[in-house]
């Protein structure tokens, strides 16, 4: 199978998971195996598709529960006001490089229960609102509004003479098989002064991306610019610490321009060979430890700890307050003040926010993993 980004043949297959536990982007672990490949030419990472792995997406599509281990509700994540909305975050520190007041109508692909939508109406409440995934599983609250157009199973469904001045795709380009077809596509629908929002897994700087098997590609900020390129868009802007182990971009069909904003220096940087390594190293560790133990998170990392060593696993912790004294697989999730000195509890995290949760879970126990 050519690279599915630069289309090389010189692609090389990487070391094989010393597990067959992995996850779902809906945080459902799952057992299976796949082929991971990188390509040498564009640096590309990418799972190859085969029948099985083709029905085995479908199976997890059918069954697609977004914000599963969140009870419905979109993951929030800590900004210099505690707790916000992940999807009202990105479009309030993306203001700089877009006018929201300019922004008539508004698709979002990949849409979900429309967490974007409802971020975008909050900002500029004029906008005429469109959706698109494989499902409508819209909030009542998106599609009783006023704002709200129209939803779409597919883009063959969006009339060739429709444009939109802004089409987001949040976390739903490495989701996607056949990304030229799919990029041309989006660009016919874009409107001349339109502007794409894309954010993606950054697994340079998040070795667990790898593990979710409905994420077919597996991209770097080098990679996604080439098949942006390719493609036709210009203007291309690739913020990779607007949100951590996320890469945000922001492209249109302006002047060539190609702004790059660099990782946070205190994150290790993982290639695909050394994510895999570290993973296999992290779980071996973890399967030689026999007691039982609390996962820190309730989202991808720790819902794959857990479906790795289940039989072991009493509960989680997490410092979301909308998350405390609720379950996740029927396992009480407490806060980091209810563990005793004497339970462990493993950090299924990497880089800074390892060390930053690390920090703050040591006045309760010294015992980590």
């Amino acid at each position: 199978m050519n690279c599915p980004v630069s289309k090389s043949q010189k692609t090389i297959e990487v070391d094989k998971f010393k597990f067959n536990n992995f996850i779902t982007s809906d945080c459902k672990p799952l057992e299976f195996d796949f082929s991971l490949k990188k390509c040498n030419s564009c640096n590309h990472s990418y799972k190859e598709i085969n029948e099985a792995l083709k029905k085995k997406i479908g199976e997890i599509y059918s069954n697609y529960t977004p914000y599963h281990s969140g009870g419905g509700k979109e993951q929030r994540i800590v900004s210099d006001k505690g707790f916000v909305s992940r999807s009202y975050y990105i479009l309030e520190s993306i203001k700089s490089y877009i006018n929201f007041d300019d922004i008539l109508n508004h698709l979002d692909i990949g849409c979900g229960v429309g967490a974007t939508l409802a971020a975008m109406k909050s900002i500029n409440n004029k906008v005429v609102l469109y959706g698109m995934d494989l499902n409508n599983i819209l909030e009542e609250s998106i599609v009783h509004s006023d704002n709200f157009s129209d939803f779409f199973y597919s883009l063959n469904e969006i009339p060739k003479v429709k444009k939109f001045d802004l089409i987001s795709l949040i976390h739903t380009v490495e989701h996607i098989e056949d990304l030229d077809d799919f990029f041309r596509t989006v660009k016919s629908i874009l409107s001349d002064s339109g502007q794409l929002l894309i954010q993606i897994p950054n697994p340079v700087c998040n070795p667990f991306d790898y593990l979710i098997v409905d994420h077919l590609h597996h991209f770097t900020d080098n990679s996604l610019k080439e098949l942006l390129i390719k493609n036709g868009f210009k203007g291309i802007k690739i913020l990779k610490n607007l949100v951590n182990k996320e890469i945000t971009v922001i492209a249109n069909f302006s002047a060539d321009s190609y702004n790059f904003t660099d990782f946070n220096p205190d994150f290790q940087i993982f290639s695909v060979e050394s994510a895999v390594e570290y993973l296999n190293k992290y779980y071996l560790n973890i399967k030689s430890n026999s007691a039982k133990f609390y996962i820190f998170g309730t989202a991808i990392s720790a819902s794959w700890l857990y479906g790795c060593f289940k039989e072991n696993v009493i509960g989680f912790v997490d410092e979301d307050e909308d998350k405390h004294n609720k379950s996740l697989f029927m396992l009480q999730i407490k806060k980091p003040q209810e563990i005793l000195s004497n339970e462990i509890v493993a950090i299924p995290l990497v880089g800074p926010i390892r060390s930053s949760v690390l920090k703050r879970l040591l006045k309760y126990t010294s015992n980590i993993i």
